[in-house]
């Protein structure tokens, strides 16, 4: 314990990694999961001093990341926020070893921008900006995972595709083919799987330079459906994909209106949410 400290302490002043090798950087790190919990905060406390410092992908390996994500699950406020920051030096520095996790890192990020303390949160959004625009690995993951005929693994993709999209963290060659994945999804017999791809739609098409996006991969087509579905939170997110795409309207063909503007009608008579939407989305193609 203290020793992780000491080294975490020098760590400040000097980069130690000429003093450090393979092994020793693994016996650290395998000590952030200890069951002690003031063994695993020292420990991420000195990972984080020393990632700090440009180069330290040199001692660490993809096993020494992964015990770094494994601590994530045993590990209190304090020493996640250490634990973030690791992530977060390696992101910066530009570390193959964070690229190469793909997927499994990704899960654990995007859990943590749910979490209650605001600090893990930018931090965990940070790591995700920084690396997930770049990494092709997750995305060409995300793909296959669509491909699964499981219907929990369809609501976890889309709530992961939404939350890449919210924090801006994807690139539009992504989107595109992403779009025209999740479309695919609001056929789905399941009513959850619909609500989902509904609401990862919504959320892409906040941007403006994603709406035109979304229009291509031919939501509008499955709109008539949505905004009838018998589950009301899908008519909820189909009233704000509406909106959104009202919003941007002057960047889309010009007989995007008149589907919009049909679309609307349908809503008008779904209930009070669904009003407020379509009465919003009305409101702003006013303005085109």
């Amino acid at each position: 314990m203290f020793t992780s400290m000491v080294l975490g302490n020098l760590a400040v002043y000097q980069p130690p990694l000429a003093a450090l090798g393979f092994e020793c950087c693994a016996d650290i790190t395998h000590l952030s999961s200890d069951s002690d919990i003031e063994v695993r905060r020292n420990a991420a406390y000195s990972l984080a001093r020393i990632t700090f410092w440009h180069g330290a992908s040199q001692i660490m390996d993809r096993r020494a990341v992964q015990c770094v994500l494994t601590a994530f699950g045993v590990s209190d406020t304090e020493t996640t926020m250490m634990l973030c920051e690791i992530l977060w030096n390696l992101a910066f520095h530009k570390s193959k070893l964070v690229l190469q996790l793909g997927l499994e890192l990704y899960i654990r990020l995007v859990l943590l921008t749910s979490c209650g303390d605001t600090q893990i949160r930018r931090c965990a959004l940070s790591i995700l900006g920084n690396t997930a625009a770049e990494n092709t690995g997750i995305w060409e993951s995300l793909f296959e995972l669509l491909l699964s005929a499981s219907s929990s693994t369809h609501q976890f993709v889309c709530n992961v595709i939404r939350d890449l999209t919210v924090h801006d963290c994807a690139s539009p060659d992504f989107v595109e083919e992403t779009c025209t994945r999740v479309v695919l999804l609001l056929r789905d017999q399941d009513w959850e799987v619909r609500r989902y791809a509904v609401c990862a739609l919504s959320k892409i098409s906040c941007w403006p330079e994603y709406a035109q996006l979304v229009r291509n991969a031919g939501t509008l087509d499955w709109l008539p459906d949505l905004v009838g579905d018998p589950d009301a939170k899908s008519r909820e997110w189909a009233g704000r994909l509406l909106e959104n795409m009202a919003s941007h309207t002057s960047a889309a063909a010009a007989h995007l209106e008149s589907e919009l503007f049909t679309h609307n009608l349908q809503l008008l008579s779904e209930g009070e949410i669904s009003l407020s939407r379509a009465i919003g989305s009305l409101y702003r193609m006013s303005f085109h």
